[in-house]
C-alpha cells in the first residue's frame, strides 16, 4: 500500500488528528475546532475520506458524544456534546 501521508509542517493537520483510531482522531478534532462541522470539512482536516469520517460518526452519536446538526438547505453538520 501506498501509506498514509503525514503533513508535519501543515497547519491545518497535526500528528494528534493524523494518526490513531478514527474515532478519536474525529473526537480530537471536533474539540480543539470547538464549532460543528461537515463530514467532508472533517475528512480534509484529518487527512482521511468521507465515508470512514461518516462510519465513525455514527458510532460517536450512538455512543452520546456527538451531535448531528440539521439545517434545512443545507449539508448536515457535526459537534461534539459538551
Amino acid at each position: 500500500g501506498s501509506g498514509r501521508l503525514i503533513r508535519f509542517g501543515d497547519s491545518d493537520i497535526d500528528i494528534e488528528i493524523a494518526t490513531g483510531p478514527m474515532v478519536d482522531r474525529v473526537l480530537t478534532l471536533l474539540s480543539k475546532v470547538g464549532e460543528p462541522m461537515t463530514t467532508s470539512e472533517i475528512a480534509r482536516s484529518i487527512g482521511s475520506n468521507p465515508s470512514q469520517v461518516a462510519n465513525a460518526l455514527k458510532r460517536l452519536i450512538s455512543s452520546g458524544e456527538v451531535s448531528s446538526i440539521a439545517v434545512a438547505g443545507c449539508y448536515r453538520e457535526y459537534m461534539i456534546n459538551a
